[in-house]
């Protein structure tokens, strides 16, 4: 198995930190203070779920090393730190500890920026492209095990068996199984005409 890069994991993991914790605000901005309350509309939940659900995808795409994720990782990061930026005055001003705020603003907008720069380096792009390629070609390689162990036992089975295949009687086969029994089947027919 292709090995990752040390650090996707911890960016992955603040990418589900900050999508995790981005989300109810989120959704209470657009639908009001009380959106998520167990009494409230249905809609805004639906809209959390679906929400965390996409943040799920998209940190196992992240670890996956997909291109279009990590650059929507990089975007929704920016713009986490955008509206971090916008905020902090508003809320060191608020603050009863203006330092102990714009030292926790600064504690999570740092991570943001560390995150970005990582994904964004050349080197790393680098990395993902060729651990996709590696991956790929492992999958490739485990489907063309997969497949000589299914053309053994396919080429061990009866002409019941293979016609049950190839009629779709036992089960859901790939076109691959298919097209390989059915092939099978008719190498045997044309045999035995010969004979």
């Amino acid at each position: 198995m292709p090995r990752r890069p040390r650090g996707i994991g911890l960016v992955a993991t603040w990418v589900a930190i900050c999508g995790v914790f981005s989300l109810a605000p989120s959704v209470k901005a657009f639908y009001g203070p009380r959106a998520l309350d167990p009494a409230g509309p249905t809609a805004p939940k639906v809209i959390h779920l679906l929400l965390i659900v996409a943040t799920i995808v998209l940190v196992r795409a992240v670890l996956k090393m997909r291109l279009a994720a990590i650059w929507i990782s990089v975007g929704l990061l920016a713009l986490w730190v955008v509206s971090l930026i916008i905020k902090a005055p508003f809320v060191i001003s608020a603050s009863p500890h203006p330092v102990r705020a714009a030292i926790f603003i600064g504690a999570l907008g740092f991570p943001n920026l560390l995150a970005i720069w990582y994904l964004s380096r050349r080197s790393f792009r680098e990395a993902s492209v060729q651990y996709r390629k590696d991956s790929d070609a492992e999958a490739v390689r485990r489907d063309a095990e997969t497949l000589e162990s299914v053309r053994g036992r396919i080429a061990l089975s009866s002409d019941d068996e293979l016609r049950r295949i190839v009629d779709g009687g036992t089960g859901d086969f790939k076109p691959e199984v298919v097209d390989l029994a059915a092939e099978l089947l008719a190498l045997r027919n044309a045999v035995e005409k010969d004979d």
